[in-house]
């Protein structure tokens, strides 16, 4: 007898002993589970800060090269302007957060405004003359080279925008003064001649 129920005891408590080696085992992995997470996250983390800190050094190196430029650079979606240089804020007298939001034809002379919006929705990317207009109101001749391109996930066109006053002041005296010498030269001929 009392073997055999020392005996049942003991069949009784290897399946207790077998299920509890399995809790405490499941309960092992389970924190080891939750141990391994908190690692694979914590450089998930890591990475994902480093990778931000590079978009932003590289944003930032973008943006130097931009205002760094000698023309103006502007960036627009849908006729507004989303993004521009600090040249083309000067060329147009706009801070650059007066100058976001603005529409494009804002910038275009009234006389020009037809032009350019069919060039925008040509998608025109070859070099072309406009009149700019100013905050003040004032007109300058531009010269526009623009490009569509990915931007944030949209399409956006990239305009590289030249204030060329100077150069068709420099054209028109050029010209002048060869008009004038060469009725000068023509003059005395006549002259001579005559």
């Amino acid at each position: 007898g009392w073997a055999t129920m020392a005996g049942q005891r003991q069949e009784l408590y290897r399946p207790l002993l077998g299920v509890a080696i399995m809790a405490l085992t499941t309960a092992l992995a389970f924190w080891a589970l939750i141990l391994w997470n908190g690692v694979v996250l914590r450089r998930f983390e890591e990475e994902r800060a480093r990778y931000e800190l590079e978009i932003m050094e590289s944003q930032e190196r973008f943006r130097l090269l931009a205002d760094s430029a000698f023309e103006g650079i502007a960036v627009e979606i849908d006729g507004t302007l989303v993004d521009c240089n600090r040249r083309f804020c000067q060329m147009f007298d706009y801070e650059l957060e007066e100058a976001r939001g603005k529409q494009m034809l804002d910038f275009t002379a009234a006389s020009h405004r037809e032009l350019v919006a069919q060039a925008v929705t040509s998608g025109r990317e070859s070099l072309y003359r406009s009149r700019g207009c100013r905050r003040d109101g004032t007109e300058f001749e531009l010269e526009v080279e623009a490009r569509t391109i990915p931007y944030g996930g949209r399409q956006a066109r990239i305009a590289a925008v030249r204030d060329i006053t100077e150069r068709e002041e420099i054209d028109r005296l050029k010209h002048e003064f060869v008009s004038v010498v060469s009725h000068e030269l023509r003059t005395p001929l006549t002259s001579i001649h005559g």
